[in-house]
């Protein structure tokens, strides 16, 4: 079972969004688009690092759990379904954790590269990055990240090293996302936002 997301970013300025979104409908096959809310946990459990979800895309509900460090390019990651109704409630559970917790809303375009290769324009309000990615196992992992970087580089884009990669996050959690503390009027903003999903 491949397991393993394979997950390559790149910070997008905002001006080259358009044109990179023109750029990959043609050459790339368009999947959907997605408008997702996440509560989003982080922390560590059994001395690794877990990102914890509590998510809605497109209004479908599901909690997602991502083993590895945030900016590492292969975490594993499991998801299960949950009621749409629940969310704010799962929040308010996982908030008890302790973990690092925040909100963000994301309107994401997927194409499909071919060979398993999504590549994903995400926009965050002023904020835009591109993710190529592919679904791995320790097997193929080196083959396939090979392949993934080849595919940033045809898009003329590095991949986020981790300081980069922290102050995208840090711009994120400043300027588009707001910090979540599980207290009822963060619920009762959180059931507000929902509603919209």
């Amino acid at each position: 079972m491949r397991s393993i997301e394979l997950e390559i970013r790149a910070e997008v300025p905002l001006h080259h969004y358009e044109t990179l979104l023109a750029h990959l409908r043609r050459h790339g096959k368009l999947v959907n688009r997605t408008k997702r809310c996440s509560a989003m946990f982080f922390g560590h459990a059994g001395g690794k690092p877990v990102d914890l979800r509590v998510r809605v895309t497109n209004g479908d509900a599901e909690v997602v759990v991502k083993k590895g460090a945030h900016h590492a390019a292969n975490r594993v990651e499991f998801s299960q379904p949950v009621a749409k109704a629940d969310m704010a409630g799962l929040a308010r559970v996982f908030s008890l954790l302790g973990f690092e917790a925040k909100v963000g809303e994301r309107i994401t375009v997927n194409f499909d590269f071919g060979r398993g290769t999504i590549v994903s324009l995400v926009k965050a309000g002023r904020i835009a990055y591109m993710e190529v990615e592919r679904m791995t196992d320790q097997k193929h992992y080196d083959k396939d990240k090979a392949e993934v970087l080849e595919v940033l580089k045809e898009l003329g884009y590095k991949p986020l090293i981790k300081s980069d990669f922290d102050d995208l996050c840090h711009r994120l959690t400043k300027h588009e996302d707001w910090i979540f503390r599980g207290t009822p009027g963060d619920i009762t903003k959180l059931k507000r936002i929902l509603r919209s999903y």
